[in-house]
């Protein structure tokens, strides 16, 4: 296997390194940022990263290893864009289909119901449609234009397009989290929302949207999770050879050279996984779904490790407030807790490697 990034994985490398570079502030002050400051900055990687190019797992990683959170919400967008090219590209007027595509407009994807509450309903009305249901977590919720929203029909699944401006549609306030600060999430009340019949896509048998979306969303998880893994590991690895600990550089204890060494084996092993379920996925290999939930749970996992194991490094200056490493250990504990968790992934992965055997 050739390992050589491509020319235009490299290209688009480039131009999310020159973006972050031009957006330095920006990045450096996302947990501060409101909505509208936000906005802005999530339109401009969108716009700078379209289409394919933006989906190369380089560029994603590139904008993953300045900010998990960003990357987040810039694929919140791309997942919505890949589900409607796949399920139904004419549920939207070709202006704003275009729009979406180029990164010109943010989308968000609303899959978890509500715990309590029941799954989300859709029923016949006249010629169209209404939807009913509550979803918990939307990332890019409090900013989006379109959000596709998960439904259910007469036990069948549907993906339906709402617009926040909707009536019946109800946006709840941004969440505070515990880390991934930058990121938009808020819950969605749908309150028997009417929606034209081309607005609705499905329904269909079996549950093609919730697990086409989830190989999207637990890449994109991995690919944060990879991200945040080397840049923790640079933070650390700056502290110990500018630090001295009893007169000795942090770098030259064993312990220290050890931990840092995990890491980096971690880290390595976590980008190379990303590109492999990322190529399996473009050429529709029948086990991209569950190498993409290894990578997730892989990455998640890693990232966790990864972050407890830098912050012993840089000990007491590491664990305060607002550093690389406080920062890295909140944010990985987030990562852990997105997409599909690791014990409904790791029964997935079994069922899919006895149903191989």
């Amino acid at each position: 296997m050739n390992f050589e990034l491509s020319g235009e994985a490299r290209e688009a490398e480039g131009r999310a390194e020159a973006l972050l570079q031009a957006e330095a502030a920006a990045v450096a002050g996302l947990p501060g940022l409101d909505g509208t400051g936000l906005r802005r900055l999530l339109l401009a990687v969108q716009r700078a990263l379209p289409g394919e190019a933006g989906a190369e797992v380089a560029a994603r990683l590139a904008l993953a290893r300045a900010s998990p959170s960003l990357l987040l919400g810039v694929e919140a967008t791309r997942h919505l864009s890949v589900l409607l090219e796949a399920l139904g590209p004419r549920a939207l007027p070709e202006a704003e289909r275009d729009a979406l595509r180029r990164g010109e407009r943010i989308g968000a994807v609303a899959l978890a119901d509500a715990a309590g509450a029941g799954p989300a309903r859709l029923e016949v009305d006249g010629g169209g449609w209404r939807l009913t249901g509550t979803k918990s977590f939307v990332t890019n919720g409090p900013l989006g234009d379109w959000i596709g929203v998960v439904a259910g029909s007469g036990g069948r699944e549907a993906l339906c397009l709402v617009s926040p401006r909707d009536p019946g549609v109800r946006l709840g306030e941004r969440m505070e989290l515990m880390g991934l600060d930058g990121l938009a999430v808020s819950s969605l009340a749908l309150e028997g929302a009417p929606l034209p019949a081309a607005r609705v896509l499905g329904p269909f048998e079996g549950r093609p949207v919730a697990e086409r979306y989830a190989g999207e969303a637990d890449l994109s998880v991995a690919v944060a999770a990879a991200g945040l893994m080397r840049s923790v590991l640079t933070a650390a690895k700056g502290h110990a050879l500018s630090h001295q600990r009893d007169g000795r550089p942090v770098f030259a204890r064993q312990e220290v050279a050890f931990k840092l060494a995990e890491v980096l084996a971690l880290t390595e092993a976590a980008e190379l996984i990303c590109h492999r379920a990322a190529w399996l996925r473009r050429t529709g290999d029948p086990e991209a779904a569950t190498v993409a939930r290894c990578a997730k749970v892989f990455c998640a996992e890693g990232a966790e490790r990864a972050a407890g194991a830098c912050l012993q490094v840089t000990a007491g200056e590491g664990y305060r407030r607002g550093t690389a490493t406080e920062r890295a250990w909140r944010d990985a504990k987030g990562l852990s807790l997105c997409g599909t968790t690791a014990e409904v992934a790791r029964m997935a992965i079994a069922d899919d490697l006895l149903s191989r055997a």
